[in-house]
């Protein structure tokens, strides 16, 4: 039984698991007598506990149940996204400031899902878009083994390079509270090559073009062949998921032609 006046409930330990924060809420309720010589608990000292959480016991003194909520120790992710410092080389390309190439794109709108199991059990699935700056965070995520990915939409697949391979997994702990999780992404274009004719009646096939990589973008050695292919029977080649670039288109003639 309770005796008549003021109780306070607080926790004053949490588990030594490290999983926990000890909860520092103090409850503070009231054991009053009414006129008829029964016992209440009450949480002031002029309003019962309400009707539902009071059970009646087998004493005089009522009972009453207190939901005190776990407090797990939590940390925070952080997903930056960013482009590749890619220069314009020449004024017709980009405006020859911050990124070059990549000048004026958006870094918002590009989704990170964070996945994994908390060590105290259970399971975690979020997702966050970035803002402006190209950043996103995850808050309050309890300690524990996760996984985070970045998820392209339809249309942002169709400009960038997929992201297979790039997950990555870590632990959050007493001893590792945050994590960042960079993301570069590399946007892609198409190269279509038409060969025809002089007076362009007729498409050429079996001609073979290569995409090298422009030597004035490059400090030394020769240029780099991205790729090559051969005019089909419309005479064209289409060269998809080119990463923004400076290029040089060849032909290179067999003997012959």
């Amino acid at each position: 039984a309770i005796p008549l006046g003021t109780v306070t409930i607080e926790e004053t330990e949490a588990p030594e698991s490290g999983l926990y924060e000890r909860n520092s809420t103090v409850f503070t309720l009231y054991c009053r007598q009414d006129d008829a010589g029964n016992m209440h608990l009450c949480d002031s000292m002029s309003t019962p506990v309400p009707a539902g959480t009071v059970t009646a016991g087998q004493n005089p003194v009522r009972d009453i149940n207190l939901e005190v909520p776990e407090q797990l120790k939590t940390g925070t992710v952080y997903a930056e996204k960013s482009f590749p410092d890619v220069p314009s080389l020449y004024p017709a390309v980009g405006d020859g400031s911050g990124n070059g190439l990549y000048a004026g794109m958006s870094l918002s709108g590009f989704i990170f899902r964070l996945t994994g199991t908390p060590a105290a059990g259970g399971s975690y699935d979020q997702t966050i878009e970035t803002g402006a700056d190209g950043k996103a965070r995850f808050s309050d995520v309890p300690y524990g083994t996760y996984t985070i990915r970045e998820e392209l939409t339809e249309e942002q697949s169709k400009r960038f390079a997929g992201t297979e391979g790039t997950d990555q997994t870590f632990t959050l702990s007493g001893e590792a509270e945050t994590f960042t999780y960079r993301m570069e992404n590399t946007a892609v274009g198409k190269v279509v090559i038409e060969k025809s004719t002089n007076d362009e009646t007729d498409a050429l096939s079996g001609f073979t073009y290569v995409l090298k990589t422009d030597m004035s973008s490059v400090s030394a050695g020769v240029p780099e062949v991205i790729r090559s292919g051969i005019t089909d029977s419309a005479g064209r080649i289409v060269f998809e998921n080119v990463p923004f670039g400076v290029y040089v288109v060849s032909e290179e003639l067999s003997p012959e032609q």
